[in-house]
């Protein structure tokens, strides 16, 4: 889900605010339209240097908090991402919004380079050794907060168990399901939360993968790995299910490539098709209703189509 956001700040209060936080001089700042829920803010500094600025909402000061460690341990596990440079909660000058500061990573969209083959394999291939490595960095327990903000679980059964009525609760609010749906869906995830919960270690997972919040070199190789806003603890084959969904399937050879470095052993994890399924079911019955509270209509749209075809699948 994405829209066009008019910034709320001018630019020369976001240089007043990035020059206070940095100590640096800022020699300009560019709005960037494109983004979901953001104020996201282009800066080049007189040394040279660039940053991103982004400003949300107030409400989003818990989450964004936890996701500090995300931008740690990615930075710790050698994954090539932004560093969260300064973050404030409260940022006067923003009229209260929270307000981060990351490093500029530079690379291409990967749709405007990845269409040749050699350069389509290399990018895939990089993107599941580097999913590997940061999901190889493993974690105490399940949660939805890095920081210790929100319950852990050592059982992934135990997590699920607590996050699926959440989910449901506000796809009730929207209307998202009926409540037979919802009853089936929960009959389902129960089932498959407790079949592969032996299977499954808690993860530092991405949860929003795909090519929009990845960038490419000209050469195919993975450039950057972006926006870790959704990072939480959780089953590693999360990381799969917007990849499977709305990029595999778009390029010849994708999937493959990345499953011939993602999997270093060249067998999938025992449980693995079924703890897809699971990952799948938890996180479309979210997206549909995310989108229908945005609203997004063809997002959700296009969310029920893909539940339609898992749950249709074996």
């Amino acid at each position: 889900m994405q829209a066009r956001m008019r910034p709320v700040l001018s630019a020369d209060r976001v240089v007043t605010i990035a020059e206070a936080a940095l100590h640096l001089e800022i020699a300009s700042a560019q709005h960037l339209p494109h983004e979901w829920g953001n104020e996201n803010w282009l800066l080049s500094a007189a040394s040279g240097h660039q940053f991103l600025l982004k400003i949300g909402p107030a409400e989003s000061a818990p989450k964004w908090s936890a996701t500090r460690v995300a931008y740690q341990r990615a930075e710790d596990l050698g994954i090539p991402a932004p560093r969260l440079l300064h973050f404030d909660a409260a940022c006067a000058d923003a009229g209260g919004r929270v307000v981060r500061l990351l490093t500029w990573i530079d690379g291409s969209t990967p749709s405007s380079v990845i269409e040749a083959g050699a350069a389509r394999d290399r990018f895939f291939a990089d993107l599941g050794a580097t999913l590997r490595r940061l999901h190889d960095g493993a974690l105490p327990a399940f949660s939805s907060r890095l920081d210790g903000s929100a319950p852990s679980f050592r059982r992934w059964e135990d997590y699920v168990a607590h996050r699926f009525p959440q989910i449901a609760d506000r796809a009730r609010a929207t209307s998202a399901f009926t409540e037979a749906e919802l009853s089936s869906f929960e009959g389902e995830v129960t089932g498959l939360a407790s079949e592969v919960a032996a299977f499954v270690r808690p993860a530092l997972c991405h949860r929003d993968l795909h090519l929009h919040n990845l960038l490419a070199h000209e050469d195919g190789s993975l450039a950057g790995v972006l926006d870790f806003d959704c990072a939480e603890a959780w089953d590693p084959a999360v990381d799969l299910v917007k990849l499977r969904w709305q990029v595999f399937g778009s390029y010849d050879g994708a999937s493959a490539a990345f499953e011939g470095a993602y999997f270093t052993d060249g067998a999938c994890p025992e449980r693995w098709q079924r703890r897809l399924r699971l990952v799948d079911l938890l996180e479309l019955i979210n997206a549909v209703t995310n989108a229908r509270m945005a609203p997004d209509h063809g997002y959700e749209q296009a969310a029920r189509s893909r539940l339609t075809d898992v749950l249709a699948s074996i």
